[in-house]
């Protein structure tokens, strides 16, 4: 039982992010995001009552390793590191911040302006 619940939790990872992958780039993160919300819920469910063996374990993350390398993706931490979110490399190029910043108008300012804004939120 449990290597079939880990094969379909195998599965589903792999399925879900085909899916993703056909939905315009703007709305991919944010599914991803939903998507890996639910499977670690799915995961964490009381159904699965004994932990994986380790080499079962090693198992799933290599095959997720070689999935990651074939789709060209990565894994990293989400927002406040919350949560996991998969994400094309090209997407996550330091370079891409990079431009964004200097397409944007963004200014570099000269002094840190975080202890006058807390007073002022203070003293109301």
């Amino acid at each position: 039982m449990y290597l079939l619940l880990t094969t379909f939790l195998t599965n589903l990872i792999a399925e879900t992010e085909r899916v993703i992958k056909l939905l315009v780039t703007k709305t991919q993160n944010t599914f991803r995001l939903l998507a890996t919300n639910k499977l670690k819920q799915i995961n964490n469910s009381p159904i699965q009552k004994k932990p994986l063996h380790k080499k079962r374990k090693l198992c799933v993350m290599k095959k997720l390793n070689q999935k990651l390398a074939t789709e060209n993706a990565i894994i990293s931490q989400g927002h406040k590191g919350k949560t996991i979110v998969i994400i094309n490399t090209e997407e996550y190029s330091p370079q891409k911040v990079h431009t964004f910043l200097a397409t944007k108008n963004f200014n570099t300012l000269t002094r840190d302006l975080t202890d006058k804004y807390h007073k002022l939120i203070n003293h109301f």
